[in-house]
C-alpha cells in the first residue's frame, strides 16, 4: 500500500500482529487510529513516513518494537506510548512540526530503559522540555509551554 498518494485513509482490522517495513509509507493518510489494535505486536521502519497524518497517535501497549522513521514526516500533535516497547529507534516521530508532546505510559514504575539520547531527534527539529509525572513521562514541545502554565 505504499508510494499511493491517493490513499487518505487505512482501517486496519483488530486481528492484525504486524506492520510491516513501509507498508504505508508516502500515502495521503490524515488520520491515523491504531489503539483498537490489540493484537500489534510490531510497527516496522517507515511503516506510516511520509504521511499527512494528524492529531492524536496512540501505540497500543500490546506493541513491543517500532522500526526507526515509523511515523516521520507527518503532523502528528501529540503521541501516547507504553513502555511495553523495548527500544525506540532514532527518528521515530522526527519532522512532526506541531508535535506538542510524546507521553509514555507508566515509565517510572516500569523496569524498560529505552529512552536514550535519539529521543531527542526523534520526535522533532524543536526543542524539548522534559517533564515528569509519578508514572508517566512527557517530552513537550518548548513552543506548546503555554499549554502547561
Amino acid at each position: 500500500f505504499c508510494f499511493n498518494r491517493d490513499l487518505q485513509s487505512v482501517t486496519l482490522p483488530s486481528s492484525i500482529k504486524s506492520i510491516e517495513m513501509q507498508a504505508f509509507e508516502d500515502n495521503s493518510i490524515e488520520s491515523l487510529k491504531l489503539d483498537h489494535l490489540n493484537n500489534l505486536t510490531n510497527i516496522g521502519a517507515y511503516a506510516f513516513a511520509d504521511n499527512n497524518i494528524s492529531g492524536e497517535v496512540v501505540i497500543p501497549d500490546s506493541v513491543t518494537s517500532m522500526g526507526y522513521y515509523a511515523f516521520g514526516n507527518n503532523n502528528i500533535d501529540h503521541a501516547i506510548v507504553s513502555v511495553n516497547i523495548s527500544e525506540l529507534p532514532l527518528y521515530t516521530f522526527y519532522n512532526n512540526p506541531n508535535m506538542k508532546y510524546v507521553k509514555f505510559k507508566n515509565l517510572l514504575s516500569s523496569s524498560s530503559k529505552f529512552i536514550s539520547q535519539s529521543w531527542f531527534v526523534s520526535i522533532s527539529s524543536s526543542n524539548l522540555l522534559f517533564l515528569y509525572s509519578v508514572t508517566d513521562v512527557f517530552f513537550v514541545s518548548l513552543s506548546s509551554y503555554q499549554l502547561f502554565q
